[in-house]
């Protein structure tokens, strides 16, 4: 799976290349600093029912080395529920 982040005018869109063979389309919505909220826009090669899509993505920035992604998928129109990865940066 790839997220391939972009601008649309102002605003911060991803799009997510889903092992599902989908391609859920999400714009942000700043949150509090550091947090930036994704809501789904859009969904590309999505058969509908009950193939699962990521809908939500909430990437909170903790500082220069840290990241957590907290991913909600949807399937039949409903919340699955959340994962979560966190990153590190090496050294």
């Amino acid at each position: 799976m790839t997220n391939v982040y972009h601008m649309d005018g102002s605003t911060l869109v991803m799009t997510h290349y889903c092992a599902a063979g989908n391609q859920p389309r999400m714009r942000a919505a700043m949150g509090k600093p550091g947090v930036l909220d994704f809501k789904l826009d859009s969904v590309t090669n999505w058969n509908g029912g009950s193939q699962e899509y990521m809908g939500e993505l909430t990437l909170t920035i903790k500082d220069k080395d840290h990241i957590t992604q907290s991913w909600s998928s949807f399937v039949d129109g409903k919340r699955q529920p959340m994962f979560v990865m966190q990153f590190r940066r090496k050294s």
